[in-house]
């Protein structure tokens, strides 16, 4: 990160100028710097409430978020706020009222000192970290991600899915691998065989993958923008603990969320398009762990979290039947209280 400090920045000979504002006490708007030098998508589109409420709270601000060139396309157009690239782009630190820095991960503290009952999740603390308190946040802009489909990508999608199913069936978009391999559900095959006898199945991957080799299944390896563009006029997804449960939440596509490890309560609670899949606590009290990629898993010693086998295809399929259901208020609180009750008080 070239970020540029002190007052090295002047030619020593050159005399500061006066601003006639700075002459007649004229206050200039403030700017505020966000700063997150790596990560991954999922984090990126859980801090854009707290961007978007940060922007609200300070009308009038110039509010600069560096982030790597790679991730500016998650967050193209996000009102209110300027990217930079912070790999590349010369960041002077003293030009700014505020520096967040979200490098240091405010989530990642707060998740390891109330491991394993982490009681706040990545969204409110990001905004926390921000300045932005919970109850502002709901009161202004909400829970939910940020991401905005081009005309020009919606037109390229419908015209891509007619190419896949001239025969009109209906669509499930499916994505089988998270980033992190401990969150991974080992049945997503056998799902995706299962739903092609009466869907079209999209699977998507950001490279070629082994496997998925059906009738009525097609595997989809374009650049994100496309890929979540086309995952948005399916008509219902199945994702795992990714940046698709974030992506889905923000465009409101109806879906399944499989969870092993990690708190899915925690994380969907905001999201009503959201139905969760996850451990029985009563059949795995461990349930959830917050293990992470390099920890094993308590039971096994080893990589895979065992308490994901215990969710069968049929609780998949069953939560995908009641996708049908027009989700209202009353029933997104209540599915609330069924997770509860289900999953535990974490």
């Amino acid at each position: 990160n070239r970020v540029a400090t002190g007052t090295d920045q002047m030619p020593p000979a050159k005399r500061p100028t006066w601003r006639i504002s700075q002459l007649w006490g004229v206050r200039r708007p403030p700017r505020i710097l966000v700063t997150r030098a790596m990560g991954g998508i999922g984090d990126i589109l859980m801090m854009t409430p707290g961007l978007r409420a940060l922007a609200a709270k300070y009308p009038g601000a110039q509010i600069d978020f560096a982030i790597p060139k790679s991730f500016h396309s998650v967050v193209d157009g996000l009102p209110g706020v300027r990217l930079l690239d912070i790999d590349e782009d010369v960041i002077n630190l003293n030009a700014y009222k505020r520096w967040i820095n979200l490098t240091d991960c405010p989530a990642g503290r707060v998740e390891s000192r109330q491991t394993p009952n982490v009681r706040r999740n990545r969204i409110e603390i990001f905004a926390r970290a921000m300045g932005v308190s919970k109850r502002r946040l709901k009161a202004t802009i909400g829970s939910l991600p940020y991401y905005q489909i081009k005309s020009e990508e919606h037109e390229w999608a419908i015209s891509r899915l007619a190419e896949l199913n001239p025969e009109g069936k209906p669509v499930i978009g499916i994505q089988p691998y998270a980033a992190d391999s401990y969150r991974n559900w080992p049945y997503m095959e056998q799902l995706a065989k299962e739903l092609a006898r009466d869907h079209l199945v999209l699977v998507f991957h950001h490279e070629p993958m082994q496997g998925f080799e059906y009738p009525s299944v097609a595997k989809i390896v374009e650049p994100l923008r496309k890929s979540i563009a086309l995952a948005s006029v399916c008509s219902k997804l199945v994702v795992l603990d990714s940046s698709f449960l974030h992506f889905s939440a923000a465009l409101r596509v109806p879906t399944i969320a499989i969870f092993g490890a990690i708190s899915g309560r925690l994380r969907t609670k905001d999201y009503p398009n959201v139905q969760l899949v996850a451990p029985k606590k009563n059949e795995y009290p461990c349930y959830p762990c917050w293990r992470h990629e390099h920890k094993p898993c308590h039971l096994t010693n080893g990589r895979e979290s065992l308490c994901l086998r215990s969710i069968s295809i049929d609780d998949v399929l069953s939560k995908l039947n009641k996708t049908e259901e027009k989700c209202t208020k009353m029933n997104f609180i209540g599915q609330r209280i069924i997770d509860w009750v289900r999953y535990g008080r974490e």
